[in-house]
C-alpha cells in the first residue's frame, strides 16, 4: 500500500511538470506568433505611410498645451502664495503672477489650436489618391 501512494505521488509530480513544461512551450510559441503579427502590422503601416499609436512621442503638442495652460499658472500662483507667506503681502507679487498665468493660458490655447490644425491637415493627406502615370499599366497585353 505504501508503494502505491509513492507511485501515485511520483506520477502526479511528473504529470505536473509535464503540464507546466507544455504551458511554457505554448506560451513561448504564442509570444513568438504575437511578435510576428506585430512586425507584419508595423511593416504594413510603414508601407502605407502611417504611424502606429506606440510610435508617437509621449509629449504631443496637445499635452504640451495642457501643461503650459495648466501647470504654469498653477506654479506662478503657488510661488506668489509662498512669497506672500514668507515676506508679507505685496501687490507686485500678485500682479506678476496674474500676468504670467494669463500669458501661459493664452499660449497654451494657441499651441492647442495649432496642434489641432496640424492633426487635421495630416489626416486629410492620407485620403488623397496617389498619382499614377498613364503608361504605368500595359493594358494591351492583358487582353490577349
Amino acid at each position: 500500500m505504501e508503494y502505491a501512494g509513492l507511485v501515485l505521488g511520483f506520477i502526479a509530480v511528473i504529470g505536473g511538470l509535464a503540464i507546466g513544461g507544455l504551458a511554457i512551450v505554448l506560451g513561448i510559441r504564442h509570444d513568438r506568433r504575437k511578435r510576428e503579427m506585430e512586425h507584419i502590422e508595423r511593416m504594413k503601416a510603414l508601407e502605407l505611410g502611417r504611424t502606429l499609436p506606440q510610435d508617437q512621442p509621449w509629449l504631443t503638442p496637445a499635452k504640451l498645451a495642457a501643461l503650459i495652460g495648466g501647470a504654469v499658472p498653477l506654479g506662478a500662483f503657488a510661488s506668489a502664495a509662498s512669497a506672500t507667506i514668507s515676506s508679507g503681502f505685496h501687490v507686485g507679487i500678485w500682479v506678476a503672477a496674474s500676468i504670467v498665468g494669463t500669458a501661459a493660458a493664452i499660449c497654451g490655447a494657441c499651441v492647442a489650436d495649432e496642434s489641432g490644425r496640424s492633426e487635421k491637415s495630416a489626416d486629410t493627406s492620407l485620403d488623397v489618391k496617389p498619382y499614377v502615370e498613364d503608361d504605368a499599366y500595359d493594358v494591351v497585353s492583358s487582353r490577349g
